[in-house]
């Protein structure tokens, strides 16, 4: 447990922090943490190609061929969990590059976390895709019937 005198040494050299100061600078410094990128709340990385991405979602949009908001949205699901499969791919190839021949602890654990984030994004694509062919496959909601014209028949006599 630190003592009261460090905890007020820490508070006085955090009010000196040179942290970055230009938006620029707080961008780059928000992607420090990024290694493998399956969390990050940017899509595309630097790196990628937004092209790439929206090549993927034309393609993955004409095999379902959504219909309205929902199917849109559930496709929109598929594409993202799909583009972070393909940078999770390009992450193992390289760490499986980076330690070719060398079986080392850090490595086993790092595939290991990767197969994990694997299996979540493939239960996820998973998920709405079977939300999806639930859509597709269910009977239309029947729409209400046209207003009827109310005709009055004269009464017999």
């Amino acid at each position: 447990m630190a003592s009261t005198k460090q905890i007020e040494a820490n508070r006085q050299n955090a009010l000196r922090s040179t942290g970055p100061k230009t938006p620029e600078g707080k961008r780059n410094s928000a992607r420090n943490p990024i290694r493998h990128g399956i969390y990050a709340r940017e899509l595309v990385l630097p790196g990628e190609s937004m092209a790439d991405l929206m090549k993927l979602h034309r393609r993955v949009t004409r095999l379902w061929k959504p219909a309205g908001i929902d199917e849109r949205k559930l496709v929109a699901e598929l594409v993202t969990v799909e583009w972070r499969r393909m940078r999770l791919r390009r992450y193992e190839k390289r760490l499986l590059h980076f330690h070719a021949g060398a079986a080392s602890d850090s490595a086993q654990v790092r595939l290991n976390r990767l197969d994990r984030y694997e299996k979540e994004l493939r239960g996820r694509w998973y998920r709405a895709a079977a939300q999806l062919l639930a859509r597709k496959q269910s009977p239309a909601t029947p729409k209400p019937p046209a207003a009827q014209a109310v005709v009055e028949l004269p009464k017999a006599a």
